[in-house]
């Protein structure tokens, strides 16, 4: 299993009609243990990981945020041994619902 080191992940640009525009790199990373080996043998165990990147030109993370909580939560009701790739909008209404909640 990979590890993803955010420390070595540059800042890139695209091009739009009006010029260039900043594109920055967000990662949300989420990892279950055996609780029952941690505290019995001081073991890591992982049960799961689940790593959401997203692409984007907003540096506000309190509007990714809400993008990237959704998307890992579908993907944990439904896992799968692969990558998925896939889009998911601000205003898709999952999204929409969490930040209501």
């Amino acid at each position: 299993k990979a590890i993803l080191n955010a420390s070595r992940v540059k800042f890139s640009f695209a091009s739009d009609k009006n010029g260039l525009v900043q594109t920055f790199p967000r990662f949300l990373n989420l990892r279950a243990y055996n609780s029952s080996a941690l505290l019995k043998q001081k073991v890591e165990e992982e049960l799961w990981r689940v790593t959401i990147r997203s692409d984007g030109s907003s540096g506000d993370l309190r509007r990714v945020f809400p993008v990237l909580s959704y998307t890992a939560r579908t993907i944990i009701c439904n896992p799968t041994p692969y990558e998925l790739t896939g889009t998911v909008a601000e205003d898709d209404e999952g999204v929409v619902d969490m930040r209501q909640r």
